[in-house]
């Protein structure tokens, strides 16, 4: 059975970013990467990270990063893969833990909890994504920058579903991952470890890029579109808070 990593990583940001992540995901991992980008040529870095394959689809704008990461069983090389943003560090070998999860579902993502996840769930986007599926409460918000899934006919219908949802909203595909999760069908879930997936995790951390990361590991970076349009939100004087 063939694991990997995957990257997403169109444009000379991301793709230096990818690098970047790469060469520090070396020092506890040789398993295979594989990375998607529409650059004919790669960052220079990348020749210091072993093991690494390109997947090129010159011409296609950043749109096309959702395309792929919402059909991912279809693109990935792998039979058990581990998707990261360009903006995450694999700090520790504990990240094959992801893996072992997978052994009891089809797929698995991090979760946002708490007040994290009420927040998330009364801005405009969420709210509108359990109006117009209408999923089964009690709600989790998943995080989509982290997960790990194996390929198998469940895993492609929730590929299918997600890129379904995906497209009533063509850019943002967290809310549309939180309805595809409470109402797809006979497909097992998983939960990855809070360890995985966000800002402050030890094993998978994630600088979540719409500020650059106060960090020796990434450059520097800007979030880019399609995502920052979600991003715009305004101060809601009832609640006191962004959404």
């Amino acid at each position: 059975m063939k694991r990997g990593i995957v990257y997403i990583a169109f444009e000379k940001e991301y793709d230096q970013c990818a690098a970047h992540s790469a060469v520090h995901a070396r020092k506890v991992t040789d398993l295979p990467i594989h990375v998607f980008t529409n650059l004919k040529t790669s960052d220079p870095l990348w020749e210091k990270v072993p093991g690494v394959t390109f997947q090129r689809f010159p011409g296609k704008d950043q749109l096309w990063t959702r395309r792929i990461k919402l059909a991912l069983d279809q693109y990935s090389p792998f039979d058990e893969t581990l998707h990261t943003d360009a903006d995450t560090a694999i700090h520790s070998e504990k990240f094959m833990e992801a893996f072992d999860i997978l052994q009891g579902c089809d797929i698995a993502f991090p979760i946002h909890e708490g007040k994290e996840s009420e927040w998330r769930l009364e801005t405009k986007l969420y709210i509108r994504a359990i109006r117009t599926w209408n999923p089964t409460p009690p709600l989790f918000v998943y995080q989509g920058g982290v997960f790990v899934f194996k390929k198998n006919a469940a895993v492609r219908r929730f590929f299918s579903d997600w890129m379904e949802k995906w497209q009533v909203y063509s850019f943002r595909d967290m809310p549309p991952l939180m309805a595809t999760v409470h109402t797809v069908k006979d497909v097992i879930v998983g939960i990855l470890p809070s360890s995985m997936g966000f800002r402050n995790s030890e094993v998978i951390q994630h600088f979540f890029g719409w500020r650059p990361p106060k960090n020796k590991i990434l450059p520097p970076f800007r979030k880019w579109n399609p995502d920052e349009r979600s991003m715009r939100w305004k101060w809601d004087r009832d609640l006191r808070r962004w959404r």
